[in-house]
C-alpha cells in the first residue's frame, strides 16, 4: 500500500537543479542529472539523484 504523503517520480530524462552543493553525477552550473528520480514527503523533496542510486528502502511505500 502506498503512502499518499510520499511521491516517487522515476524515469526523469533530465532533471535540472540549482543545488548549492555539487550532486554526484550532475554537470554544469544548473546541476543537470540524466536518468534521475525524485522523492517527496509532504511538501519537501527528501531525495534526488540518479535513479540507479535510489536507496531501495526510500522507494518502499511511495506512490509513483
Amino acid at each position: 500500500m502506498s503512502d499518499p504523503d510520499r511521491l516517487l517520480v522515476r524515469n526523469i530524462g533530465c532533471l535540472a537543479t540549482v543545488a548549492a552543493a555539487e550532486l554526484p553525477g550532475a554537470g554544469g552550473p544548473l546541476q543537470v542529472l540524466e536518468h534521475a528520480a525524485l522523492l517527496c514527503e509532504g511538501d519537501r523533496i527528501v531525495w534526488l539523484g540518479a535513479e540507479q542510486a535510489l536507496p531501495r528502502p526510500l522507494a518502499v511505500g511511495a506512490a509513483s
